[in-house]
């Protein structure tokens, strides 16, 4: 150690030493024991203390010494200024000097003769290396106290949650269950304290079976900060970075988040699973299985709608009200939604579900009744008194003014036209039989109007102006009353010959249909529909109720704006794609089933054949491909009464229900191109026929086993 010493001059006397370290406080220098006027034959040693600047961690301890006494001088005592921070100990010239609490305090040797030696002592504040853990179950992690050498007294509020455990002057807090605890360390009189909260990350799911393109969401609890997620294999099931999973296609994956330090794991599987209800037709009183196809098994059936539809315990479905039914098929954690139309339980004995259709005559009502520079173009309203069809061609312009063209139905010949009709969009249009007029609704420009036209001369008589928009109108003159469809919503007034409202009801939701034209007769109401997006054309067919009874879907893959019907013939004005004066296409309702082709795994698409409830049919040739495999032939499935055709142990064709165990039997696998007998009496049926395949490197188990026979 270095002292530094002051050199002192008295008058008539030599310079003596001062120690460094001697009291300021009223202390004198000692007297000097060499004669004046003369100088020491040696140095004086300095009185000072061993340290007089002392930097001592908290709850360690260190030796200080008073050096340099002469004989007669003595350390009659050790003092702390601030004894809460430090304590001194000691005998004689040594002490043993401790720190209790971080600040400042001045030790002093108190000599024999009064004077001090002092030492200047700083105890450093102590830190914890962490005031706050957030930890995984299971994780550990190293704490220390700064500031000390000391490892301290360790404890835990929680110690179910959190403990401390000290091995070999190291202290490590161990995670052991979800929660939040206080450890506590002390030192001395010091006592700190660092919040350890324990995370038990897992996710919402331990596993997830899905349906190709659906989506899940997964989550984490009881976790903190961020995650990262990844799947194994993205072609199968892909996840964004909020959890959400996305099934791909069929097959197994692993989706994994980082979390807290852990990785957590969820397997995947994806299936494939359809319900086709398209081809579908029940009605109110059926029992059928809806016709499924995929690898998703395990599944239930329910009905959002009870009162519409249930299902018995082996997951056929019982249809008990005409209208829609919504129905749902939970399997794993997908739910498949279907909607179903239920007809009205006679309706196959009044209507065929899709009629064959036929176009009339002429490519372009404009071209032929006009001229093919018309400004009238746009297919609106029609009707017919029976003999005569009337067709409303709206202006180009959307102006008020359309074209009406009169057609003898026997031969489709032109017999007059009248323009420049104030009828403004002429949307839909019906005949009055009781006051021999043609009414017409305005529709755009107009909504509340109505017109009354003479069928003879073709010109406006008269207007009424309704409290209701409407859009769409029909009249029957059984019942002497009109029905109209409300602009914008899916209301329909019934009102009497004065126009007068009766009552009025709700149709079905539209969804992406846009409603058109309608007709009536004494029993039913039919109302067009056309899905321009999907080409798609269909009737939905009333009582006078309100009651659905069935839907009738049309050919025509363009905008279909009116119907009119005589007998058992409807015709339907469609907009032609140029919009360029429309065409007309005449349908009979006859009773007919269908042959549906799907693929069996294969690549490409077939068309449904339509056929008679009466006549034998060719099933058409295969056009799916498969690579790698070859056909084997059709599996046919009915969508009535969900049995399959089979071959009976003695050689009989006979149609079963795939569960059955009474009798054995082995599906029955019909020829490309067999000409087969009617496979159905249901008016609307459909038949499956699902493409078989075998592998090219494998042995036919069957052969094409089918007779020739019907």
């Amino acid at each position: 150690m270095v002292l530094w010493i002051a050199w002192l001059g008295f008058p008539g006397a030599g310079s003596v030493l001062l120690p460094a370290g001697w009291a300021a406080e009223g202390g004198t220098v000692p007297e000097s024991t060499t004669p004046a006027g003369t100088a020491a034959s040696e140095e004086t040693p300095a009185i000072t203390l061993s340290t007089t600047e002392l930097r001592l961690l908290l709850g360690t301890t260190s030796e200080i010494r008073a050096e340099g006494l002469p004989a007669g001088l003595e350390v009659k005592s050790w003092k702390s200024s601030k004894t809460e921070r430090v304590t001194v100990s000691g005998q004689g010239t040594k002490a043993v000097v401790k720190g209790i609490k971080p600040g400042k305090s001045t030790v002093s040797a108190v000599l024999s003769n009064g004077k001090k030696l002092l030492c200047h002592v700083t105890v450093p504040k102590v830190k914890l290396s962490k005031k706050s853990i957030t930890l995984a179950k299971g994780q550990e992690l190293e704490i220390s106290l700064k500031g000390t050498s000391a490892v301290g007294k360790w404890k835990s509020s929680k110690k179910k949650i959190a403990k401390p455990v000290v091995q070999e002057g190291r202290v490590v807090i161990q995670a052991l269950k979800y929660g939040e605890a206080e450890i506590t360390v002390t030192c001395e009189s010091v006592s700190l304290t660092c919040k350890v909260v324990v995370k038990d990350p897992r996710l919402s799911k331990e596993s997830l079976y899905l349906l190709e393109g659906d989506s899940y969401r997964l989550k984490a609890k009881k976790y903190s900060g961020e995650i990262r997620w990844t799947s194994v294999n993205p072609d199968i099931a892909s996840v964004d970075s909020g959890g959400k999973v996305k099934a791909v296609a069929e097959g197994h994956t692993v989706i994994q988040a980082v979390v807290n330090g852990v990785t957590l794991s969820c397997p995947v599987t994806v299936a494939s699973f359809r319900a086709d209800v398209s081809g579908l037709r029940v009605k109110t009183g059926d029992l059928v299985t809806i016709p499924v196809s995929g690898s998703a098994s395990g599944g239930t059936w329910s009905s959002e709608d009870p009162k519409a539809a249930s299902f018995d315990e082996q997951g056929r479905l019982l249809a008990l009200r005409s209208g829609p039914a919504k129905l749902a098929y939970k399997v794993g954690d997908s739910v498949y939604h279907v909607d179903l139309l239920i007809y009205g339980k006679k309706a196959d004995t009044v209507f065929a579900s899709q009629p064959a259709a036929r176009k009339v005559q002429f490519s372009s009502l404009r071209n032929l009744a006009l001229s093919s520079q018309s400004r009238y173009r746009f297919m609106q309203g029609c009707a017919t008194d029976g003999t005569y069809g009337y067709f409303v061609l709206c202006d180009q312009n959307y102006q008020n003014a359309c074209a009406l063209i009169k057609i003898r139905l026997s031969d489709w010949k032109v017999v007059k036209v009248g323009t420049g009709l104030k009828i403004y969009h002429g949307n839909d249009l019906t005949y009055n039989s009781k006051k021999k007029k043609l009414v017409a609704v305005h529709c755009e420009g107009d909504f509340t109007g109505i017109s009354m036209i003479s069928p003879k001369t073709l010109k406006v008589t008269g207007t009424i102006q309704l409290d209701e928009e409407v859009n769409s109108i029909a009249y029957n003159s059984a019942k002497d009353a009109y029905v109209l469809g409300v602009a914008g919503t899916d209301r329909f007034i019934i009102k009497d010959a004065s126009f007068h409202t009766v009552r009025e009801f709700q149709a079905l939701e539209k969804g992406r249909y846009t409603r058109q034209g309608m007709d009536a007769e004494k029993s039913y109401i039919y109302i067009l529909q056309s899905r321009m997006d999907d080409g798609i054309n269909r009737v939905m067919v009333y009582t006078w109720k309100g009651q659905f009874v069935t839907e009738i879907l049309l050919h025509g893959n363009r905008e279909g704006e009116s119907l009119f019907h005589i007998g058992k013939k409807f015709v339907i004005a469609y907009n032609d794609s140029g919009f360029n004066g429309g065409n007309v296409m005449e349908t009979s309702l006859k009773p007919y089933y269908q042959l549906r082709y799907t693929s069996g795994g294969a690549g490409g698409s077939m068309s449904w054949q339509m056929v008679s409830l009466s006549e034998n049919v060719k099933i058409s040739a295969n056009t799916f491909q498969r690579d790698g495999y070859r056909f084997l032939g059709w599996k046919l499935t009915r969508s009535s009464d969900g049995k399959v055709c089979c071959r009976k142990e003695n050689g009989k064709v006979a149609w079963l229900n795939p569960e059955t165990t009474e009798e054995k039997y082995e599906i029955f696998l019909v020829k490309d191109q067999q000409k087969i007998a009617p496979m159905t009496s249901l008016a609307g049926d459909s038949i499956t026929l699902q493409a078989q395949w075998e592998e090219l490197n494998k042995e036919v188990s069957q052969g094409d086993k089918s007779p020739d026979a019907e």
